[in-house]
């Protein structure tokens, strides 16, 4: 968030800071979704590789384009449309953990209603895959403009989401 603000109050420099971190934080993404792996296998082993599958190729989506933007390889419009698809598949992976998991000592209901609730906003991201597919204009659209809202949603929520949870395991002193 500082990174956009310092962006919009006139330091260019900021642009490609975010979309570096933005790419981190995509590869951290992918990381946390193998942690929860084991877990998810041993509750549903086909379902665990098919949520790892959503979770790694969203963080790929997520942190690719990202670094495209940042060296001025592609335009941040379409940089975060893919962005929104990113999250979207992140999405997927967020709500099946939360479904298949949400029993574990780790999940309080709080914890397991915001998971859920930015899961199900982030998938509004795939509502960019057709204006992408259709190589429309994309600042025109009200459909990009919701699908930047589900990518803001899972840059602001999903954080937020992981850091209780981080809170949680250090509490149960599982971390």
């Amino acid at each position: 968030v500082l990174t956009l603000i310092l962006l919009y109050a006139g330091i260019p420099f900021f642009g490609p800071v975010n979309d570096l971190l933005t790419a981190v934080g995509g590869i951290l993404i992918a990381g946390l979704a193998l942690q929860f792996h084991s877990l998810l296998r041993g509750e549903s082993p086909g379902l665990a590789l098919l949520l790892l599958l959503a979770a790694w190729a969203g963080a790929a989506a997520v942190a690719a384009n990202s670094v495209l933007v940042a060296f001025g390889q592609m335009h941040w419009m379409v940089g975060g449309m893919y962005t929104a698809v990113g999250y979207a598949l992140i999405g997927i992976w967020l709500l099946g953990l939360l479904l298949t998991l949400r029993g574990e000592i780790f999940f309080n209901p709080g914890l397991v209603r915001l998971g859920l609730i930015a899961g199900a906003a982030m998938l509004f991201g795939f509502l960019s895959g057709p204006l992408l597919a259709g190589r429309l204009q994309l600042d025109i659209k009200p459909m990009a403009w919701i699908a930047y809202a589900a990518a803001g949603a899972g840059w602001v929520m999903f954080p937020i989401w992981c850091w209780r949870l981080a809170s949680k395991l250090k509490d149960l002193s599982l971390i």
